[in-house]
Order: structure tokens, then C-alpha cells, then sequence
């Protein structure tokens, strides 16, 4: 599956948002073979070691419990929380045919928040 940027942006915000008794309550569930979008890329986030909590993995698929964010985390966030910002990383991606990795997109968020502030 393709990283879709949209939702690693609503997983992060979604954790950042978390309570500290809804994050204790907190999980991302992906049975052996499922196919639940927000989970996949919750786990790719947390593999990257943008996301931490209590792995619960074992045969029967991958669970991940009270998920927080890492300071990777919080970094990448702040570079894409802000829809404007957001919106400007993603056109101009899409202007330049770059893929859209964490780096291009940590990149294209500082020039982004460069041109709104000049």
C-alpha cells in the first residue's frame, strides 16, 4: 500500500488530540490480513518511530496500544498541522512530480511556512 499523506496527517492529529485517558484506552488493531487504512499507516508511523506505544503483536495480526507521538513525531507534525501549510506542501509536490517522503515533506513545509511569512 501507497503512504497516503492525508491520513498519516489524521492519525498524527488524532493521537496529538488524545486525552491522557482516551490514549490509555487507545488502540490501532490490524488483523492478519486486514485492510483498515488508518491502522496501516498508524503502524507505518509507529515502524518509522513516529508513533510509540505498547506493541501487542502476535499471530493473529498487530495491535498498538496507547499510542503517543515520539518527538519525530511531534516535529513532523508541527511542519503539517496547519491546513494552509498543508495545502502548499501538497500543490507544490504535485507541481514538481516529488514523491512524497518524510524528508520532501519536512522540506516543502519549511519553504511553505517561508512564503506565508515573507
Amino acid at each position: 500500500m501507497k503512504r497516503d499523506w492525508d491520513v498519516i496527517r489524521e492519525v498524527l492529529l488524532e493521537v496529538q488530540d488524545m486525552s491522557p485517558s482516551e490514549r490509555a484506552d487507545a488502540c490501532y488493531a490490524l488483523p492478519y490480513r486486514g485492510d483498515d487504512v488508518k491502522a496501516i499507516h498508524a503502524f507505518m508511523l509507529f515502524d518509522a518511530g513516529f508513533l510509540k506505544g505498547i506493541s501487542g503483536d502476535d499471530m493473529e495480526g498487530r495491535e498498538l496500544l496507547e499510542p503517543d507521538l515520539t518527538w519525530e513525531g511531534r516535529d513532523l507534525l508541527a511542519n503539517i498541522e496547519s491546513k494552509p501549510i498543508w495545502a502548499r506542501v501538497k500543490a507544490r509536490a504535485a507541481e514538481e512530480g516529488l514523491v512524497m517522503t518524510f524528508d520532501a515533506v519536512k522540506l516543502l513545509a519549511k519553504q511553505a511556512l517561508a512564503q506565508v511569512l515573507s
